[in-house]
């Protein structure tokens, strides 16, 4: 059952049953997760929640935005925070693994849900956010490099984010077994590449 007290605060009905939905659908996937088993997470009725969300595909719908929001928003933070590209790049990649790592149920319904499974609208919501998460990238490299920077800043952005998807992957998928670095080790190791290259052969 979702535990208020880990963060002091009270969600209101509507996250608290969003977040219970995260969880469950994390450990039991949409085909099997039951309304019931998502009320009960939530310490509310079955009642409660077809109160706020009008089926199970429009509370499944609304549990990825959610989580998808949730990720999204630590690494604007993040981005904001840099005081250079290369310490944006590295604190927007590290909050993502941290993200990973430390909310694992919410991380886990992102890898696994297919766009198609909510349908066109799901899928056309997800390719817009897309959209705003390489133009968020690309302001920043603009707002640090300044007009005069030689590559195209959307073609950079989208391998940035290309790397820090296919890490948070990584992280989501690591049992603790597999490591070979640890966090701030990838982090550095990945935002060099990115900025430097891999290198021209002489």
């Amino acid at each position: 059952m979702i535990n208020s007290a880990k963060t002091g605060s009270f969600p209101d009905k509507r996250t608290q049953i969003l977040e219970a939905t995260v969880i469950v659908l994390a450990a039991k996937g949409f085909e099997a997760t039951k309304i019931a088993e998502i009320a009960r997470e939530a310490g509310i009725g079955k009642g409660t929640v077809y109160e706020y969300f009008s089926s199970k595909e429009d509370l499944f719908e609304q549990a990825i935005q959610h989580a998808t929001k949730m990720h999204a928003q630590m690494l604007t933070n993040a981005l904001e925070a840099g005081e250079n590209l290369e310490d944006s790049l590295e604190r927007a990649l590290m909050a993502s693994l941290v993200f990973c790592e430390t909310s694992r149920p919410t991380a886990q319904v992102l890898l696994n849900n297919p766009v198609g499974r909510g349908g066109a609208s799901l899928g056309d919501w997800l390719l817009g956010f897309r959209r705003q998460m390489v133009d968020m990238i690309a302001k920043t490299i603009r707002r640090h490099r300044g007009p005069d920077f030689p590559r195209d800043p959307e073609i950079a952005a989208n391998v940035f984010l290309g790397a820090l998807n296919n890490l948070s992957l990584a992280q989501i998928l690591d049992d603790g077994t597999t490591r070979i670095r640890s966090l701030k080790a990838t982090t550095k190791e990945a935002v060099a590449i990115i900025l430097e290259g891999l290198g021209r052969e002489a």
